[in-house]
């Protein structure tokens, strides 16, 4: 597990939770178990928290905890270019879950 950032209870923020298994990596390892969830603040979509329940979780962590510190929004993450297929790559399907239903995606977005 790994948390950085607020939760959706600290404020007016908006979230998405994305569970492993529609992670390729994830399933490729068989590591299909958990989630992520990122935390928004609403409107400027800039990314407040993430929380990681899986069993790869500090390897991305601290990816989100630069991107908070650095006042990333959600589309800076999309449009960041993720090695396919990682277990990293995890922050920008979270990310665009806020604009698609990712299970419907196909493995290579």
């Amino acid at each position: 597990m790994a948390r950085v950032g607020l939760n959706s209870f600290d404020g007016d923020f908006d979230s998405r939770t994305v569970k492993m298994k529609d992670i390729v990596k994830a399933q490729i390892i068989d590591a299909e178990k958990g989630l992520i969830k990122m935390v928004v603040e609403k409107g400027s979509k800039r990314i407040m928290g993430v929380h990681v329940m899986a069993e790869n979780a500090a390897e991305f962590i601290g990816e989100a905890a630069l991107a908070i510190k650095h006042r990333m929004t959600i589309d800076d993450i999309i449009d960041t270019v993720h090695v396919f297929p990682t277990v990293a790559e995890s922050l920008r399907i979270v990310a665009l879950a806020f604009y698609k239903d990712v299970e419907k995606l196909s493995c290579c977005v």
